[in-house]
């Protein structure tokens, strides 16, 4: 039990500090498509490092590794790639934004 709460425990980190980049009131357009994409980038990442059982970037999983069962390394794994999707869904609108490269870099 003390695995899934540590894991929930890391993922809601991930999501908050990506929260945190799209709240305040000179965030604009895009640079909440930038946060948005790092975030999505990061989650097959953050996948594949769990189904290796390289906790490098979990400080709170690396604690606990040796009582992870790999049954619950196949829930997580699983469970972020239902938010990937999820979040793809919910911001495909922003994801989709196409911004003129000459806004990026005149």
């Amino acid at each position: 039990m003390k695995d899934k709460v540590t894991y929930l425990s890391d993922v809601y980190g991930k999501s908050n500090e990506m929260n945190l980049q799209l709240q305040g009131n000179d965030i604009n357009m895009i640079q909440a498509k930038s946060a948005m994409s790092n975030f999505i980038e990061n989650l097959p990442i953050y996948r594949r490092s769990l189904c290796r059982r390289d906790f490098t970037k979990d400080p709170n999983l690396k604690d606990i590794a040796e009582h992870i069962s790999d049954d619950n390394i196949r829930i997580f794994t699983d469970r972020i790639e239902k938010i990937e999707v999820d979040v793809r869904n919910r911001f495909q609108d922003l994801l989709n934004l196409d911004v003129p490269a000459w806004i990026m870099g005149p």
